[in-house]
C-alpha cells in the first residue's frame, strides 16, 4: 500500500514540474508540448485504473517509456536545459523503480 501511495505522489509531482516547464516551449513547438501533457495525465488516469481494476500494467511501462522519450527529444532540440533534463528524467527513474515495485507485489 505505500508504494502506491508514493507512485501517486511521485507522479503528481512530476506531473506539476512538466507543466511548470511547459512555459519554456516555443510555441511552433505547441503540438509536442500537448502531447508530452496528455501523456503525463494519461500516465496517471491508467494508474488509478490499474489500481483499481489492477489493469494491464504494461500500459504504465508505455507511457513512462514515451515520456522519456519526449524529455530526451526536447533536451535534444534545446528546449530544455540540461538541469530540466536531469530533474525529470531523474523522477521518471525514481517512477519506474516504483512501478517495477508495484509490479513484483501484484
Amino acid at each position: 500500500m505505500k508504494e502506491e501511495l508514493k507512485i501517486f505522489i511521485e507522479t503528481k509531482s512530476f506531473i506539476e514540474k512538466i507543466t511548470e516547464y511547459s512555459i519554456y516551449f516555443p510555441k511552433r513547438e505547441n503540438i509536442f508540448k500537448n502531447k508530452i501533457m496528455e501523456t503525463s495525465f494519461s500516465f496517471l488516469e491508467n494508474l488509478y485504473m490499474y489500481n483499481s481494476k489492477k489493469e494491464k500494467i504494461e500500459i504504465l511501462f508505455k507511457d513512462l517509456a514515451m515520456l522519456n522519450y519526449y524529455i530526451e527529444y526536447a533536451y535534444k532540440k534545446r528546449i530544455i536545459s540540461h538541469k530540466i533534463n536531469n530533474e525529470l528524467t531523474n523522477k521518471i527513474s525514481f517512477i519506474l523503480k516504483l512501478l517495477y515495485g508495484l509490479k513484483n507485489v501484484s
